[in-house]
């Protein structure tokens, strides 16, 4: 990804708001900090890789568990920027029998992959208050950076491969308040991007190489919101 771009589109997210900054409406927050876990789904075509075990792997990893957290300053009643952060994380393990050095020799152990894609980055935010004071609405969005982070074990062979590209994510949710400042939120959302290189690590060898493979998923989280 190119860093001057980032940085570019950083700085925007940042200065557009503060410009055209309002006061909140007075009994309104001006701050939300959210944490919360859930479940992401890959979706995109799935390259078969030839192998039984490898495929079996990728189709695994497409879909885990995502956790995360959100912080968000709103410049009047409807409006604001923040920040956010998540990652999902997924698994595939087998028990799997080789054969050794093309010999009759058999050779037993795990082969485990495990893979995060994890986004950070600036956001807008509006939100809608609902007539009784006691739900917001909100509808979120922005760029930042997607990375790529995987691991492979076979045998007692570990391999790791990394990238990283500019993504784009958007959800939109609703808060229904608990108590006074506590709420309790639900969301749905896509984080989206496609992987054009990575590195890849083997023991002490390391190369660069051309890696295409569409990292975008759907998102479903719950979790609680601070109203302050």
């Amino acid at each position: 990804m190119n860093k001057k771009i980032f940085f570019l589109l950083f700085v925007t997210l940042l200065i557009v708001p503060t410009v055209s900054a309002q006061t909140v409406n007075e009994g309104l927050p001006r701050f939300r900090i959210a944490v919360q876990g859930g479940y992401g789904c890959r979706f995109g075509k799935h390259h078969e890789r030839g192998s039984g075990l490898a495929d079996r792997a990728a189709k695994r990893i497409r879909n885990g568990f995502i956790y995360g957290a959100d912080f968000t300053w709103f410049t009047d009643s409807n409006y604001g920027f923040g920040l956010k952060f998540s990652d999902v994380h997924s698994k595939s393990e087998d028990w799997i029998m080789a054969t050794k050095d093309f010999i009759t020799v058999a050779v037993s152990g795990e082969s485990k992959t495990v893979l995060d894609l994890r986004f950070i980055g600036p956001t807008y935010s509006f939100r809608h208050v609902s007539q009784n004071n006691k739900c917001f609405f909100l509808i979120n969005g922005g760029f930042g950076y997607l990375s790529y982070d995987r691991s492979n074990l076979y045998l007692n062979s570990l391999s790791f491969e990394k990238g990283g590209t500019l993504g784009f994510c958007a959800d939109a949710g609703v808060d229904f308040r608990l108590m006074k400042s506590l709420y309790l939120g639900v969301s749905f959302g896509a984080i989206i991007g496609t992987l054009s290189s990575s590195t890849y690590r083997y023991d002490e060898n390391k190369r660069k190489g051309d890696h295409h493979e569409m990292l975008s998923h759907f998102t479903f989280t719950m979790g609680l919101r601070l109203y302050l």
